[in-house]
């Protein structure tokens, strides 16, 4: 016997699909429930990681405000570029590794990044808007970027040029200013970060105790102290992480306690480092007195009040 709802045993699959249609015709006729497979409700792409962090941060510093929504717009940009960039190739064999740590050579030659240079030019054009937007970008500098954003082959000669370092900025026949040249850096970090996310985990860095990045070079932008009480430097290029000194100057060495200030936010999450050798400064914060890893596009902005009281007692960045 056949019970209510199930099919006949000569029921065939054409007379189940019109009996089907005829129930939910029935059904939408009436203005009945909704149709058994109503349509999928489509997702936008994920926000960046940090984008939450940078909202509760603003609501809780008003005076953060500008910087954290043009920080919101960089990171933006950032992360949908990046989503697009291809994973590099890299010889990462344990003995390349080796003598390229020993001799303090970082691993990434800038003809190794995965670099489409469509999406640079691209990338130009957005940050400078972003920046224009916000009064962050004078309107020569802002120009001369729109120029380069459709000059590939300059575009891609000073980026050669920034990544070689500033020595090799300065060669040039006309040099950037520092605005342009920190865009520069901007529009290739979506490539360079994800170099480090491809082989920052992959890499030992163990024995690399230098002040620069062990994978391309740059220069610090912010520190992290771990629970076990461990110092990493961030890169600030492509956010790579490798410990360092508990309390040592990355930028001259210098070890000595006595000429190292030290100073903390007032809810200890974060520090900062004064060297009294070379004058500069590294901030920290301090996952020991936080609730998450370190975001260096949030925690770069919530210290601002540190960069202020840096500059105030003499040191510079």
């Amino acid at each position: 016997m056949t019970k209510f709802g199930e099919d006949s045993p000569g029921e065939s699959n054409t007379e189940r699909d019109r009996l089907a249609q005829i129930r939910r015709l029935d059904r939408s006729s009436l203005g009945d429930a909704p149709d058994d497979d109503p349509p999928p409700t489509r997702r936008g792409p994920a926000p960046a990681p940090g984008i939450a962090e940078l909202v509760e941060l603003k609501a809780a510093s008003p005076d953060l405000a500008s910087a954290v929504d043009l920080q919101i717009e960089l990171l933006t940009i950032e992360h949908r570029i990046q989503a697009r960039v291809s994973l590099p190739t890299l010889d990462l064999d344990a003995d390349t590794v080796a003598v390229a740590l020993a001799r303090g050579l970082p691993l990434l030659r800038f003809e190794q990044i995965p670099l489409d240079w469509s999406d640079v030019r691209l990338a130009v054009r957005e940050i400078a808007d972003a920046l224009r937007r916000h009064d962050a970008i004078d309107a020569d500098d802002y120009a001369t970027a729109q120029i380069l954003s459709h000059r590939g082959h300059d575009l891609e000669s000073l980026a050669a040029a920034w990544y070689a370092g500033p020595a090799a900025l300065a060669r040039l026949d006309a040099p950037p200013p520092e605005m342009l040249a920190e865009l520069i850096g901007l529009a290739l970090r979506p490539s360079l970060r994800r170099c480090a996310d491809a082989f920052g985990r992959a890499v030992d860095w163990s024995s690399w105790r230098r002040g620069r990045c062990p994978l391309c070079g740059g220069e610090p932008e912010l520190a992290t102290i771990t629970p076990d009480a461990q110092r990493l430097l961030i890169c600030g290029r492509c956010h790579a992480r490798w410990p360092f000194h508990d309390y040592a100057c990355p930028h001259c060495d210098n070890a000595d306690k006595a000429r190292i200030t030290s100073f903390a936010s007032r809810d200890g999450r974060y520090r900062l480092y004064g060297c009294d050798g070379c004058r500069r400064y590294l901030k920290a914060y301090d996952a020991r007195q936080g609730t998450r890893p370190a975001l260096v596009h949030v925690d770069s902005i919530a210290t601002l009040p540190l960069d202020a009281a840096a500059l105030q007692r003499g040191y510079q960045a």
